[in-house]
């Protein structure tokens, strides 16, 4: 059976630190999915979800070189035309599972989880966040890099040039996001 890490974030911009957490991933599971939000549960403005794949697809070729094992998913872009509410884990998880059986594919699912949503107060703020530990489980990831995507957009905003990025994104995006900034 095929075990699959389903990876979701806003990605607003992906970073190293994301990377890294799939990196990480690669060591647990079969398969890792990388399912941008397209309707955050939280809240979170973000930037087109298109740009958002675009940028994950340019940091996963220089990072990964692409592998088949690394597959980024537009599931919640889909799903979103089929509700007005926020898309979460729980529904997220489901519907993978759903489709997987349909099309007579046999698969476990982990939601992959940081130290930020591992805490108590934050994971109990997911919807249906028993349900995902006993139906589906989680992998715990540790946070190796400290980049995060606000300071990144803080630094956009400022139009900071590739040098200031690429520690945090790698070449290719710190370019691609200096010519293609969204957050200005």
């Amino acid at each position: 059976m095929t075990v699959i890490a389903v990876f979701g974030s806003a990605f607003n911009p992906p970073h190293l630190g994301h990377m890294d957490v799939v990196r990480q991933c690669l060591s647990h599971v079969d398969q890792v999915l990388i399912v941008p939000s397209a309707r955050h549960p939280f809240g979170k403005k973000m930037a087109a979800f298109d740009l958002r794949l675009k940028m994950l697809r340019i940091i996963l070729q220089e990072t990964f070189n692409n592998p088949d094992n690394i597959i980024v998913s537009r599931i919640e872009n889909t799903l979103r035309h089929s509700t007005d509410k926020p898309i979460y884990s729980h529904t997220l998880l489901c519907s993978l599972l759903a489709d997987a059986l349909s099309h007579g594919q046999q698969a476990e699912y982990r939601l992959v989880l940081g130290p930020d949503n591992l805490e108590e107060q934050q994971w109990s703020r997911f919807f249906r966040h028993q349900d995902i530990t006993q139906q589906f489980g989680v992998l715990a990831v540790k946070q190796r890099l400290a980049v995060r995507s606000t300071p990144l957009r803080a630094l956009l905003q400022r139009h900071n040039t590739p040098p200031t990025l690429q520690p945090q994104v790698g070449q290719k995006l710190g370019k691609f996001l200096c010519q293609n900034n969204p957050y200005v």
